[in-house]
């Protein structure tokens, strides 16, 4: 369903850049949209679809970033990110051709003006047993099954009385039968 969303996000965005798009969409893209989708490159549950959320971040910020105010007002808003910072992100962007160079860029840009790695270490733990190259990565986290594992061992479990209670433990379940 997330990636048809984001779909869906992808198509709404294209259509603000077009030439005759709505300047209202453009705004709404730009003040709605993408913080939505730089909201969810932190979130873990969304590793599975990074690809397509910083496809969704870079067509904002190339197609969007010169005719939507909103776009440049977050990107401004993100704690690393300052004027300088902005125009040599517009003058990088001008000049690249290719739209994985420019995806690369805009994701260079997303970890700098985030703070750095700390800031998206949410989704870099997710993604730290992953293959891909394409992950944003952040070295020294903690994997996800190290994490789970040390929350399933502060949590009470079940003792071995309630489970023989309620007829779950095989080796005591044909004693059982037999009284």
């Amino acid at each position: 369903a997330a990636g048809r969303a984001l779909a869906f996000l992808k198509g709404i965005v294209a259509a603000a850049a077009a030439a005759d798009g709505d300047q209202t969409l453009r705004e709404m893209a730009g003040g709605e949209i993408f913080p939505g989708c730089l909201a969810g490159l932190t979130e873990p549950s969304n590793s599975a679809h990074q690809a397509e959320l910083l496809g969704v971040i870079r067509d904002i910020v190339v197609h969007l970033l010169p005719v939507a105010g909103s776009v440049r007002r977050v990107l401004l808003g993100l704690p690393g990110m300052t004027e300088q910072s902005l125009g040599q992100l517009i003058n990088d962007l001008a000049q690249i051709r290719s739209e994985k160079k420019a995806a690369n860029r805009v994701k260079e840009m997303i970890v700098q003006a985030a703070g750095g790695g700390d800031a998206l270490r949410a989704f870099a733990e997710a993604r730290a047993g992953a293959t891909s190259t394409g992950a944003i990565q952040v070295p020294n986290v903690t994997t996800r099954h190290q994490a789970n594992r040390l929350e399933a061992a502060a949590k009470p479990g079940w003792t071995e009385e309630e489970v023989n209670a309620i007829g779950l433990n095989p080796l005591t379940a044909n004693s059982r039968a037999q009284q």
